[in-house]
Order: C-alpha cells, then sequence, then structure tokens
C-alpha cells in the first residue's frame, strides 16, 4: 500500500505533531514536496503538489487501484491521476463533500466527470440517492467500524472523579458542534467532576477564552491531538464524550463515536435517534458497552442533575462486554471485495 498525502507542513493548526512512529513494513508513505516558487499570491497549489506525487508514485510502483478519501481535492487529485497514468480509481467522499459542494451544484461539471469515470464511488446509505443521478457504479459500505480488539471496554474502571471530555477540531464555527452547550453543563456539574479537552484549530484561541469564562480553569485538562494508534489508550482516561448536534448544519457520521462506545464510554448528547442513524448504515451500537445519555441541552441544570444521576448508578466497574466483530468482519470484507471488483471493471473498462 502507497500512500500519498500532503506535506508535512501543511495546516499546522491541525496536524498531530507526535507521529514518529514507523509505517507498517506493508506501507510506504510519500508525501508532495512543500517546496513552492512564488507564483500566484496566497495561493501554494497543494492540489498540483498532490497530483504531481501521485503520478510519479503510480508511475514507479504501478498500483492495481487508486483509492480516494474525500471528493475535495483527494478525490479529484485521484481522478486527474487515473486519467494521466490508466490506473482505475475507487472514489470515496465524505458527508460535508456533498453538502458543501454536491447539493449546492457548486462544480457541477466537473464532479460529473469525476463521478462518471470512477470504477466504483464508494458510499453511505445516506447519500445513495445524491449519486446515484451521476452513475450506477456505487458501493454502499458503513463509512467505519472499529477493530474490536483494539477498541474494547475489558478491565476498564469508572475514574474518581468521572472524566467528562470534549474531542475534535476547533475550526471557527465550533458552536455549530455544541461546544457551547457543553460549556454551560460543566459549569453547572462544577468541580465534582475533570474535563478533559483534546483539540487544534484555527478556533481553538477563541474557545478557550470562552472556555475561561466558565471559572472551571482548574478542573480543565488541555491536549493536542493524538496519532490514530494513540486513540485507545485516551479513551480509555475518560468516561463520557460530549457529542452535540442539533447545531450542525448536516448530520456526520463519527468515526470517534464509535470508538468510544466500544470502549464502554458514555456518549452525551442532544441527538435522540442516536442509534437509529448508525443503525441505517449497518453498524449496530445497541448492544455496545457504551451508553447512549441524551441531555437536555436548553437548561444546563436539568442536563447537569441528568449526568450526574448517570454516574450514581453506574456500577463501580464497567461490565466486560467484548463487542461482537460480526460487524468488523463485514466491513473489511465490504472493503476488500469492493475494491477487487473496481479493480477488474477498471481493467475491462480501459481495454
Amino acid at each position: 500500500m502507497h500512500v500519498v498525502t500532503d506535506a508535512i507542513d501543511a495546516s499546522p493548526e491541525y496536524t498531530v505533531s507526535r507521529c514518529d512512529t514507523p509505517a507498517p513494513p506493508n506501507v510506504s508513505v510519500h508525501r508532495a514536496d512543500a517546496e513552492m516558487p512564488w507564483h500566484i499570491p496566497e495561493d501554494r497549489h497543494r492540489a498540483l503538489g498532490l497530483l504531481d506525487t501521485a503520478v510519479r508514485v503510480i508511475s514507479e510502483v504501478e498500483p492495481d487501484i487508486i483509492d480516494t478519501g474525500y471528493l475535495v481535492p483527494y478525490g479529484i487529485v485521484g481522478y486527474l491521476a487515473s486519467h494521466m497514468t490508466g490506473v482505475p480509481f475507487a472514489l470515496r467522499h465524505g458527508g460535508s463533500d456533498i453538502a458543501k459542494f454536491v447539493s449546492q451544484n457548486i462544480w457541477q461539471t466537473l464532479f460529473e466527470k469525476v463521478f462518471g469515470a470512477a470504477s466504483v464511488i464508494i458510499t453511505d446509505h445516506g447519500h445513495l440517492d445524491s449519486i446515484r443521478s451521476f452513475t450506477s457504479r456505487i458501493a454502499a459500505i458503513p463509512p467505519y467500524v472499529p477493530d474490536p480488539f483494539i477498541f474494547n471496554s475489558l478491565g476498564r474502571s469508572i475514574n474518581s472523579p468521572p472524566v467528562l471530555a470534549i474531542i475534535g477540531k476547533a475550526n471557527y464555527y465550533w458552536r455549530h458542534k455544541g461546544w457551547h452547550r457543553a460549556t454551560e453543563i460543566m459549569k453547572a456539574l462544577g468541580d465534582d467532576y475533570r474535563y478533559l479537552v483534546v483539540s487544534q484549530g484555527k478556533g481553538l484561541s477563541d474557545f478557550r477564552a470562552f472556555m475561561a469564562e466558565s471559572r472551571l480553569a482548574d478542573a480543565i485538562e488541555w491536549e493536542p491531538f493524538v496519532p490514530p494508534w494513540a486513540m485507545p489508550a485516551l479513551l480509555n482516561r475518560i468516561d463520557a464524550l460530549f457529542v452535540f448536534e442539533n447545531d450542525l448544519h448536516f448530520p456526520e457520521f463519527s468515526n470517534l463515536v464509535l470508538e468510544a462506545l466500544y470502549s464502554g464510554i458514555a456518549i452525551i448528547t442532544d441527538a435522540v435517534s442516536f442509534a437509529e442513524c448508525y443503525g441505517a448504515e449497518g453498524v449496530n451500537i445497541k448492544d455496545l458497552p457504551g451508553n447512549v445519555l441524551p441531555v437536555r441541552t436548553d437548561n444546563s441544570g436539568v442536563a447537569a442533575e441528568q449526568i450526574a444521576g448517570f454516574f450514581e448508578d453506574c456500577v463501580s466497574r464497567r461490565p466486560a462486554i467484548f463487542p461482537a466483530a460480526t460487524d468488523y468482519n463485514r466491513y473489511i470484507t465490504a472493503n476488500e471485495e469492493t475494491l477487487l471488483m473496481a479493480t477488474k471493471a477498471g481493467s475491462q473498462r480501459a481495454r
């Protein structure tokens, strides 16, 4: 597997700084060249740098298929690299790609070409109808299923006092994630709990200033992002995760939520139909050891009472429930079979 990605210094506000663990022996990482002569003001041409690196790597290693993540810009880069090299490509997208670009008819002519050229578009059930108007070469696969051998609740106990966490990017629109509501709930809970914020982004300083007004400074611990392989250890340190959705402009499928639930962590949320949303994508969260705790975000005092009551009812040790690997195995198999079919279909189309 050869991974083509951005230069190390791209978007430093969101970069994980502690990624010093070497890649597995069957994975090679290729980064776009960070050197860029001054050309067009305020434009670093990152997509062109990715395209140059991708075409070079593809020409050297002759892969069977190009698998892209996110429509903008990586899917478009994959399309161009496929067109230049003749290697078929699979197109994956994010929910924000569809909501911000496709649903708004932005770059419609470009996307028609990209969608039409893909050997397969890997989507989720919630976006099938949006993609069908472009092509019939579609596969609906859950965006993500955690590995239950890595994320699980075995041997975990509840912290004393309980630790509640906010984890995610702090963009300028952090209020869309309901973080201001979570802060008010923390304020109502007071120092009977500990709080952890794991975040980076251009809006972090603004969010920190907002949190400072809550007078919880001594109870809040701040940390930067951790690499993916450090997530199980991070989740083992917390007892509940704030995940509010009602202020979002469009719903999100959260990888973090699944990892937290697999790890036996409670999800404090304002979404009533939480389990149904994931169930629609073929991921069963109803039998996981973690709990979904809906709270009243319009009344921080009531929400604090709900959370306090939840932890009062918890047993001293989490249930040692190991999630069935059925969903995970199905997820891996679906990806393997889809990419294999796309490889064969792309080769036949090339002939």
